[in-house]
């Protein structure tokens, strides 16, 4: 019962290692926000920092941190 347990552990790490990770690798990047940004095309001149997805992020989803956020819209975005 006890290695039923850590498996189920060590795949909840796992996946969600993945879902938080994927758009930072995707998109070459170190921050989920710059991700979706990224992938959205909404690269603005000199603003190249994820401050325009975090903030669409934060109006989107108040109550989520940004880096969430962002991550949640990015696969949202994927799966359209």
């Amino acid at each position: 019962m006890r290695d039923d347990g850590l498996l189920a552990f060590a795949m909840l790490v796992l996946g969600l290692g993945l879902f938080i990770g994927y758009p930072m690798a995707a998109e070459n990047t170190s921050r989920p926000c710059l991700a979706l940004q990224r992938h959205v095309g909404g690269t603005i001149v000199g603003v190249d920092d994820g401050s325009p997805a975090a903030k669409a992020a934060a109006r989107r989803m108040p109550s989520v941190p940004p880096f969430l956020g962002c991550t949640v819209l990015y696969w949202q975005d994927v799966l359209e």
